[in-house]
């Protein structure tokens, strides 16, 4: 697990994950002393053979953590940055040779329709339906919150369809 960064990023990595390997390793590494964890340099393995879980599961499962923790930050970065991408989107849209930046605008709020595997479609949406409302769950005090993947959803499905606008994007400008 070296590979993937320090003892204390794959920790950090392995409490994103509810895998009963992976909290089994991490309830024997919090119940041991900070010098046995910290200083006496015992290797991060000691924890995985006290803990009695399959190490090539609990890889997996850290690597999947670790994934989702990437994807979390980046969502993060997306989201602090898109005000910048959305003004200079906007900026450029404006000139002749914008049209990708407009289409893409109109295509974002629904004032066009986005293409459906990859064709093009001819209809356009007016948006004129009802919003769709997000799933709410009710906490202990009977009040409600959106579902956290509604507000902060992964960015890694979004992806696939950027990578293939991008891609035919440079083949029509060739």
């Amino acid at each position: 697990m070296a590979s993937i960064g320090t003892r204390k990023k794959i920790i950090t990595a392995m409490r994103f994950s509810q895998e009963e390997c992976v909290q089994r390793v991490l309830k024997i590494y919090d119940a041991a002393p900070e010098f046995d964890r910290e200083r006496a340099g015992l290797p991060l393995e000691a924890f995985i053979l006290a803990a009695g879980v399959n190490p090539n599961e609990l890889i997996g499962a850290v690597i999947m953590a670790f994934r989702t923790m990437q994807a979390q930050k980046s969502g993060l970065m997306a989201l602090k940055h898109h005000p910048r991408v959305l003004e200079k989107t906007i900026w450029f849209g404006q000139f002749r040779d914008g049209f990708r930046d407009r289409q893409m605008l109109h295509q974002a709020v629904g004032f066009l329709p986005s293409p459906k595997g990859g064709g093009s479609s001819s209809s356009i949406n007016l948006n004129f339906s009802q919003p769709e409302k997000a799933p709410e769950a009710v906490n202990e005090d009977g009040m409600t919150a959106p579902d956290i993947n509604e507000v902060f959803p992964m960015i890694s499905d979004r992806l696939p369809a950027w990578q293939e606008a991008r891609q035919k994007a440079l083949k029509e400008k060739d």
